[in-house]
């Protein structure tokens, strides 16, 4: 799997404004300010950023932990948004328990992107290579109308990650 600026491990914390409840939850203030004096100790923390989600498709994470992040720029993202919400709409249940989202980068922007992908999927069933392979190929009219109606867009960073805990 990518790592890009030399990171090896993530953090990825998302949650819905107001219900942001704790990984550790049963546990007291120190015991929370302990864990996390640990993990400083032996983790060198990378860039930290944070934005709003602006599509979600859930899935399971248990059954599709591998997910591609890609860190965008976008030239028109209402028209994005737009691209992307008919494209997933368009496959059908192809993505079914297979997390899709989408979201903008608002603070702490790394490399200048302004804009999140996520795609969830897991290994069993051909990983990140067999879902690209299927866009452009199953889904080739579907993609080539997203390209044309997406309003522009740079990739700038990508990299895939496997969630190990989750949170819920």
């Amino acid at each position: 799997m990518g790592t890009p600026r030399g990171i090896t491990h993530r953090m990825v914390r998302i949650s819905e404004i107001g219900r942001m409840g704790h990984m550790r939850e049963g546990s007291t203030e120190s015991e929370r300010r302990l864990f996390w004096e640990k993990i400083k100790n032996k983790v060198e923390f990378g860039t930290n950023f944070s934005g709003r989600i602006l599509s979600w498709l859930p899935g399971d994470f248990k059954t599709n932990p591998i997910v591609q992040i890609l860190h965008i720029k976008l030239k028109n993202p209402d028209a994005f948004k737009s691209a992307h919400d008919k494209f997933f709409n368009s496959i059908g249940n192809y993505m079914n328990g297979k997390t899709v989202g989408f979201g903008t980068i608002d603070v702490g922007s790394p490399d200048g992107a302004t804009h999140w992908l996520a795609i969830a999927t897991n290994k069993n069933d051909g990983g990140l290579i067999k879902v690209h392979h299927d866009f452009g190929n199953k889904f080739q009219k579907q993609q080539m109308e997203w390209w044309k109606t997406n309003g522009g867009i740079e990739f700038v960073d990508d990299f895939s990650l496997i969630i190990k805990k989750s949170y819920q």
